[in-house]
């Protein structure tokens, strides 16, 4: 059975993409005999090593050298380990790279990680291009994540217009709220209706995510208990039901 891919977007920037894709993905890791990536597509400025904390030695710059004879042993090869197992297929470390990577290229990165892991993580820039679509198009699951603001809900409405105009299904598509809990006095029954779907998870606003992006340590290892922790949970349970809480197996290469 292949892997499921797994797309975070949002159509503002700044939304807290690359938060949800990292805690994401350590949350859907925790699961017993699941292997997950986590694929930073975000190719001029992407956050994911940053977010993690990770010196990535390899990127998918060199995995698009290598297409010609790519294949699962050397695409592993190239991907960057986290303490808690959790592999990542970094982005490039600066945004003159970004050209090196084809839409086509990335696509045949995607079909070889499907063979070997079972869910992929993608983490996207704030844009509706070929790459974007194309991902859209291969993706099992799409989290659009919008944030309680008249801007991110306009955006959100003009990129599942485009969609649903360019006959893509959105039937995969889940709504995210994010900083559920501003006090934004946006209601939730206007932005379903405005955005013609529900609101499948809702990640509430707390200081402790931005603490735990300067620390490297998302928040779901740093404050599990957290209420916004357990907003991420939800997320990940629309993917794979119940996640089980975090065994320690990462504190056996505990952070400094």
């Amino acid at each position: 059975e292949e892997g499921r891919i797994i797309t975070v977007m949002s159509a503002k920037g700044g939304s807290g993409k690359t938060t949800l894709a990292t805690n994401l993905a350590l949350l859907l890791n925790r699961l017993p005999d699941k292997k997950v990536v986590l694929v930073d597509a975000d190719l001029q400025f992407g956050d994911v090593c940053l977010v993690l904390q990770l010196e990535p030695r390899f990127t998918m710059v060199n995995a698009a050298h290598e297409l010609h004879h790519l294949d699962a042993e050397l695409l592993d090869s190239l991907l960057t380990e986290h303490p808690s197992g959790l592999k990542v297929l970094a982005a490039p470390l600066e945004p003159a790279f970004a050209d090196d990577i084809t839409t086509a290229g990335l696509m045949q990165m995607l079909d070889i990680l499907k063979e070997n892991y079972d869910y992929i993580i993608v983490d996207t820039a704030s844009m509706l291009d070929e790459l974007i679509l194309s991902l859209i198009e291969k993706s099992d699951d799409i989290m659009m994540l919008v944030d309680m603001d008249l801007p991110s809900v306009k955006n959100a409405k003009l990129a599942l217009e485009t969609l649903r105009l360019l006959k893509f299904s959105t039937n995969n598509v889940k709504l995210v709220m994010n900083r559920s809990n501003s006090k934004a006095k946006l209601d939730n029954k206007e932005i379903e209706a405005a955005l013609r779907m529900p609101i499948s998870a809702a990640v509430p606003s707390d200081a402790s995510v931005a603490a735990s992006v300067n620390e490297g340590r998302p928040v779901v290892e740093a404050d599990p208990k957290s209420r916004v922790a357990k907003g991420f949970e939800s997320v990940a349970e629309l993917i794979a039901g119940k996640i089980p809480e975090e065994s320690g197996r990462s504190g056996l290469f505990g952070r400094k």
